[in-house]
């Protein structure tokens, strides 16, 4: 294992200073994480994370979560929690939300960092590794959404780094301790994916190419082990003793979709190296030439290089496929990229090229985002995001969703509603009425007469007209009719004042 930690010979002088590189990375991160990051609507993966949430905070189910009242236990919640006190602490405010998601991202390129210096032995290195990972598009789009992913993987970022040490460096128990809690926390955010998709295929590099010593180890290895077993199973054990009929119903659904959910050909991730971005080019150069100088590259970049194939390739093996799943491959990649050109290029080649990249980068998202909104066909017509006002004048206000196949309902409607949205005939008006005397919203097909309503006595009914929830321009080839509703509130007029003051 390379010794000299501290050679930081390719670096300019000013940046061989521990605080100026952290501020550097702290600077920039700001910008690849954070500026202008609510421009962007919530996906459909963001919403089912808030949704989850909110109910999380206004019912109480934080061990056992819901999504529009039906249990989502489907992958462990820890993300969801972390959504949940967001909300407690701050309301409805989505850049609140994804700044959780930016900061895991910023903990991912914190232990790269860590990592590569511990490999390679260069900080000039690392710090190139790391700014790669922050230019990555898939890297930045994953940083700035609330879904499960990013958590996953850094965290197990940080069990990669901390296991690297006890391997090869320390050990001390805490290291180990270290290294099975974040693999814990990997596994209450997403499950088991970051251990197959990370952690085992940098196993297979590490361990073809430096060997650790065990001796003295193994009883720290099976604490370790004992400690992740241990946070990755009490959730599971508990949603079990709780709810057990649906949690097998879950699972099983959740174990069929690995193989007939968005099934893809095992060589659908041939084009793995997209997802890097402007990185692209680079990275499939730099493997080519990885592979045909072999036996001159040094060990961390042929640890990078084994790291990236065996992520694909163990990627490849299951049904399920998704470009997003290729988020743990940019670790590697960028480890590759940045071992080769800081042993093969002029120094002065590498920085000219991180300055210009990193420059553009950051005046892309400190500039260019505002106008996203109106490029993306946002502007010009009313989303149902302007409900929640309608939806905060009213106390236990029920809303009812009529699904027919022309007006499909998407779990986004209960987040913009703020409510859980029940999927009910209009038969069941009076009975809604009749039970609280609450104000009910109606969600109806964009043509519906409202005339047709069933006939209610002692009601008022006010139409708020049409909302197009679709998130693309209506000349774009996904735009969807189905996503246009007519929203109505009926209340009863004998009901209490149940406006808000």
């Amino acid at each position: 294992m390379n010794q000299h930690t501290g050679e930081v010979s390719s670096l300019p002088s000013f940046l061989r200073h521990r605080w100026v590189r952290i501020l550097l990375l702290a600077v920039f991160s700001f910008t690849t994480f954070f500026v202008h990051n609510s421009v962007l609507r919530p996906d459909l993966m963001e919403v089912r994370n808030l949704v989850t949430a909110h109910e999380m905070v206004t019912d109480g189910h934080w061990l056992v979560p819901t999504m529009n009242g039906q249990y989502r236990l489907e992958k462990p919640p820890f993300p969801t929690w972390v959504s949940a006190c967001i909300e407690s602490l701050f309301g409805d405010n989505l850049s609140m939300q994804r700044a959780a998601a930016g900061i895991m991202g910023l903990l991912m390129a914190f232990f790269l960092f860590r990592l590569v210096v511990k490999m390679s032995g260069r900080r000039d290195t690392a710090l190139v590794a790391t700014l790669m990972l922050m230019t990555c598009y898939n890297i930045i789009l994953q940083g700035r959404t609330i879904t499960w992913d990013i958590y996953c993987h850094a965290f197990m970022m940080g069990g990669i780094y901390y296991l690297y040490r006890a391997l090869y460096e320390d050990i001390r128990p805490w290291i180990f301790f270290l290294a099975a809690f974040f693999m814990g926390l990997s596994f209450m955010s997403k499950g088991p994916v970051s251990f197959f998709a990370l952690l085992l295929p940098s196993l297979i590099a590490l361990l073809i190419w430096r060997r650790p010593n065990m001796r003295g180890r193994w009883l720290l290895v099976l604490g370790m082990l004992s400690v992740i077993l241990l946070m990755s199973a009490w959730w599971y054990v508990y949603v079990y003793l709780q709810v057990p009929e649906a949690t097998r119903s879950i699972v099983g659904k959740e174990t069929s979709s690995w193989v007939d959910h968005n099934v893809r050909p095992w060589w659908y991730y041939w084009r793995f190296f997209l997802e890097t971005g402007v990185w692209a080019p680079l990275l499939l150069y730099v493997l080519f030439r990885t592979l045909k100088g072999w036996k001159e590259e040094d060990t961390t970049t042929r640890i990078a290089w084994l790291w990236t194939i065996a992520g694909v390739i163990l990627l490849s093996l299951f049904p399920e496929k998704k470009m997003r799943y290729l988020l743990p491959l940019m670790i590697p990649c960028c480890i590759l990229m940045a071992s080769w050109i800081c042993k093969h290029w002029p120094v002065r080649y590498v920085r000219r090229l991180m300055a210009v990249v990193c420059i553009l980068f950051a005046l892309v998202e400190c500039l260019a985002l505002p106008f996203v909104s109106n490029i993306l066909g946002y502007e010009g017509r009313r989303s149902l995001t302007e409900l929640k006002p309608i939806v905060e004048r009213h106390s236990n206000l029920k809303v009812c969703f009529l699904e027919q196949p022309d007006h499909l309902f998407r779990i986004d409607m209960a987040y913009y509603a703020r409510n859980k949205v029940e999927l009910e005939p209009l038969e069941r008006l009076a009975g809604y009425l009749n039970e609280t005397s609450a104000p009910l919203m109606l969600m109806l097909p964009k043509d519906y007469d409202i005339a047709n309503l069933p006939a209610l006595s002692d009601v008022t009914v006010q139409d708020y007209g049409v909302f197009d929830n679709n998130p693309y321009a209506s000349s774009n080839k996904h735009y969807n009719t189905s996503l246009i509703s007519r929203v109505v509130l009926i209340e009863t007029l004998d009901a209490p004042d149940t406006a808000a003051p």
